[in-house]
């Protein structure tokens, strides 16, 4: 989301973006942080953010001036945002009117929530097109995101995917939404990949006006990295996602497995259905078998052929490992053991993997000066400590597995010298191991016993050696002292009187 908005703004001299859910500010932060790689001045970039609840309402003010953000650029509201829609009028300036609208809105919203769309009808962000159902809101929180965008803006989303396929009202909207052309790009996310939910998410990218009619679709399920329980995008993976929706005309390819511009009649055909799998088919292809082939031998050649690009790097390896027997048809010029022989030691694979080996001959040194000419890092600076991290992680690895090559050392010398005592050896060891603790232990138990009662006649002894006879008279000797002591005290006349009573109580009189 943060990549596919901040190609979208890179041209603009000042940005200003919008979460209408922001949470505790990650969102804004990613964006601002992505925004921020085009603009001259970070300061260019000001933060719009409402939230329901107040104690992440403040976590996000706070988030946000963290990371250096100044104040005068964020804007934060504690509200409702389906209730208590972004004020029209400033609170301190009540006869200005000021509808916000922004570059660019992004919004994460609790998936499906109920709501309360009553007396709803008319409000300018749901009336062109429709209510969400009571049930969901979903489609409350997109139409209010879409609302706050610039004619220029583009906005993301992240939904449940029932938003692309549910009928009802839901359809309704969307339908309109793809005839109104709002509907830009659909990217189908894996499950497990947002702290809190294991469902599969996607995310909906829409604008306010563009050129195109048409819905990128892309299928982004098949690919992460399994993190424990959890699923998690790689860098490789988002450039993947989004270089797919920037370079949106290179998805044409009506087969491709992971994106494909749909037309709007295609869109209109399939009752404005937006289910990714109706548009891409992400499923790993099913091994086919040739029945002619697999009856009367020989190998098929079109199934050569989808070996196309390694023929292309090596054009006569192809001929010297098959014969044609027919146009459709072939089968192993070699015997079927000397395969991986008459590949390897082929001229053409052979002179590739030299070409390879010459082209990164000498690497290491490259790299080595490559490392130079960067200088050190300040011992402070995050590279310096990227590094130093780097280098205690090799080193704990090193480590472990030297622990664990002499734990393993340990355990079979011990296992071989034990298996081969002599039976002086194991009784000396026997004794040595059992016979003595045993003895200590049981010469020790006289001592324990009486050390015990020792213990125990002490604490009966001082509990009874001072009687409330000792007590009392300690207490009436300390008053007698204190009283003396008021005497030499001095003060007005009030402190006077006030001692006076204190040194009565103390007396007793």
């Amino acid at each position: 989301m943060s990549e596919i908005i901040a190609h979208h703004v890179k041209d603009k001299q000042k940005i200003e973006i919008y979460d209408p859910t922001s949470g505790s500010g990650s969102l804004l932060i990613n964006i601002g942080n992505s925004v921020a790689k085009h603009v001259d001045n970070q300061d260019h970039i000001k933060y719009f953010a409402q939230e329901l609840k107040a104690n992440t309402y403040n976590l996000t003010r706070m988030n946000l001036i963290m990371r250096g953000i100044k104040p005068n650029n964020i804007v934060t509201r504690n509200g409702d945002t389906l209730e208590d829609d972004w004020p029209y009028f400033d609170e301190n300036d009540p006869q200005g009117y000021n509808p916000l609208y922004v570059d660019a809105v992004v919004s994460n919203p609790p998936y499906s929530q109920q709501w309360d769309p009553e007396h709803k009808e008319s409000d300018p962000r749901y009336a062109r097109f429709g209510l969400a159902p009571k049930t969901k809101a979903d489609y409350a929180f997109l139409l209010h995101d879409l609302y706050h965008l610039k004619p220029d803006g583009m906005m993301t989303i992240v939904l449940p995917h029932g938003v692309l396929f549910r009928g009802g009202e839901e359809g309704t909207i969307r339908k309109q939404l793809i005839e109104n052309n709002h509907i830009d790009t659909i990217i189908g996310l894996p499950s497990n990949i947002f702290f809190g939910t294991g469902i599969p998410t996607c995310v909906l990218v829409l604008r306010q006006k563009r050129d195109n009619t048409d819905v990128l679709v892309v299928d982004a399920s098949k690919h992460y990295l399994k993190v424990g329980k959890n699923n998690k995008l790689q860098a490789s993976d988002i450039k993947r996602i989004t270089d797919a929706v920037v370079h949106r005309e290179s998805n044409r390819a009506s087969n491709a497995k992971f994106s494909r511009l749909v037309s709007k009649k295609t869109l209109r055909e399939n009752g404005y259905n937006l289910n990714i799998p109706r548009y891409v088919d992400s499923a790993a292809a099913a091994e086919s078998w040739d029945l002619h082939a697999t009856m009367l031998g020989g190998i098929p050649v079109s199934e050569i052929k989808q070996l196309t690009h390694y023929w292309q790097a090596f054009p006569e390896l192809s001929k010297a490992l098959f014969t044609h027997k027919s146009s459709h048809y072939a089968q192993l010029a070699i015997a079927a053991s000397d395969v991986k022989h008459s590949i390897t030691q082929h001229g053409e694979v052979k002179t590739f993997a030299q070409s390879y080996a010459n082209a990164f001959n000498d690497f290491d040194s490259y790299l080595k000066a490559e490392q130079k000419k960067t200088g050190t890092f300040d011992a402070e600076s995050y590279p310096a400590k990227i590094i130093q991290v780097d280098a205690l992680i090799t080193q704990e690895k090193a480590l472990k597995k030297a622990i664990k090559a002499n734990a393993e050392a340990l355990h079979l010398k011990t296992k071989a010298t034990i298996e081969n005592l002599s039976d002086q050896q194991v009784n000396a060891l026997l004794e040595l191991k059992w016979i003595t603790p045993l003895l200590d232990e049981l010469s020790q138990l006289p001592s324990n016993l009486i050390q015990q009662l020792t213990r125990q006649v002490q604490t009966l002894a001082d509990k009874y050696a001072t009687t409330y006879a000792d007590v009392a008279n300690e207490i009436k000797n300390t008053e007698q002292t204190l009283a003396g002591l008021v005497d030499e005290l001095t003060g007005n006349e009030f402190d006077m009187q006030g001692l006076a009573e204190f040194k009565t109580f103390l007396q007793g009189e």
